[in-house]
């Protein structure tokens, strides 16, 4: 086990603690979801699509505001440094119905 596991530290999935030459391009197959070449998951391309089709439908179905009547310049936009560039603070959003479902 991990002493801090919510904290993303890439330097775990690390043979020595460094990535140092690794080719993310396709090289290090470890690295790729869904495989790569001949060898390469057909699935891909559809769960691609479905992933933006489902947060489409979120956006379109529900108007979203910030909880407690916070402003957008009030948002704490700060950034924690590692494999990708993330937000340090989550993002809490709160959802309406935008639409009425028809039964």
């Amino acid at each position: 086990m991990w002493n801090d596991p919510d904290t993303f530290r890439p330097s775990r999935f690390m043979p020595n603690g460094e990535a140092i030459g690794l080719d993310l391009k396709g090289g290090c197959y470890e690295f790729l979801s869904f495989g790569f070449g001949r060898r390469s998951c057909p699935g891909q391309g559809l769960s691609q699509h479905t992933v933006e089709f489902a947060v489409a439908q979120l956006v379109h179905g529900f108007n979203w505001k910030l909880p407690g009547d916070m402003k957008p310049m009030e948002l704490d936009m700060t950034e924690t440094i590692g494999a990708t560039v993330s937000r340090a603070t989550r993002l809490w959003a709160v959802p309406t119905p935008r639409l009425t479902c028809p039964l």
